[in-house]
């Protein structure tokens, strides 16, 4: 369990107790947790909840890497139509996206 920082662990543990908002704002670091430790439910909660997350100019690189490594399809159609909404505003070229993100970006656009 030394590939998770306290908050991790302790909100995975909470969830597990029906806590259910206690991995909330930490859907991506959780989701991680669950896949390696394959605790089906808790990785289902956390790809319901990254569906609701508000995508931003900051955060759509970060988001769409994580949606395509972790399967969270609209998750990725979320980020792939924001990133071709906001195509002038984001220097997708600097964001060192993968080619398979790139040619899903092309087909939307």
């Amino acid at each position: 369990m030394k590939d998770f920082d306290v908050d991790t662990i302790t909100a995975a543990l909470d969830f597990m107790r029906f806590k259910p908002d206690s991995i909330v704002g930490k859907e991506f670091s959780i989701l991680e947790f669950a896949t390696k430790y394959n605790i089906p439910k808790l990785m289902e909660s956390c790809s319901i909840n990254a569906n609701y997350l508000t995508v931003t100019k900051t955060n759509v690189i970060e988001f769409i890497q994580i949606a395509y490594d972790y399967n969270l399809e609209k998750l990725k159609q979320k980020c792939l139509k924001f990133l071709a909404e906001k195509k002038k505003e984001i220097d997708i070229a600097k964001s060192k996206l993968p080619y398979n993100i790139l040619i899903d970006l092309i087909n939307v656009l």
